[in-house]
């Protein structure tokens, strides 16, 4: 019937102008919406925000990938190119030995924060880089969840 055929929504790839790729929602390759780009929100956000990906994860697996396309404050990094990163100015959220609750940190100094998206392994690798070497590490406090 006509009925039920006005309700069923017709899903089609989009071809990426960047990389020619064919894509449903995003492409994961060039950080480009497909489709009506009206429909996607844009976040503004009081910092701006990297988030180091480590090449060995599968960028199309990655949830990092929607933080760029939300938001122009956040870019997305490949490991092991790493920019030099202010101390004073870059907080890094990572919950290693020495990190600091941020609850406890003046968040108001800040005008980065880097997320690490990689596995536990990987961390160690990412996080023994030198332009990461001296910025603070802040972490969540231990919340209880349904997940973890």
């Amino acid at each position: 019937s006509s009925k039920a055929r006005s309700s069923v929504v017709v899903l089609a790839e989009h071809v990426s102008k960047q990389c020619g790729r064919s894509r449903m929602w995003y492409c994961s390759d060039c950080l480009e919406v497909m489709g009506d780009k009206s429909v996607v929100p844009k976040v503004e956000l009081p910092v701006m925000v990297d988030i180091i990906r480590h090449p060995a994860e599968k960028i199309s697996k990655s949830t990092a990938v929607h933080g760029p396309l939300l938001s122009p404050h956040i870019k997305l990094i490949t490991f092991p190119e790493l920019p030099t990163y202010n101390p004073s100015t870059t907080l890094m959220l990572y919950p290693s030995e020495d990190a600091k609750a941020i609850k406890d940190v003046d968040l108001s100094q800040y005008e980065k924060v880097l997320f690490i998206d990689c596995t536990w392994t990987q961390g160690a690798g990412i996080l023994a880089h030198e332009n990461l070497q001296n910025l603070t590490a802040v972490k969540l406090e231990r919340e209880t969840t349904a997940f973890w």
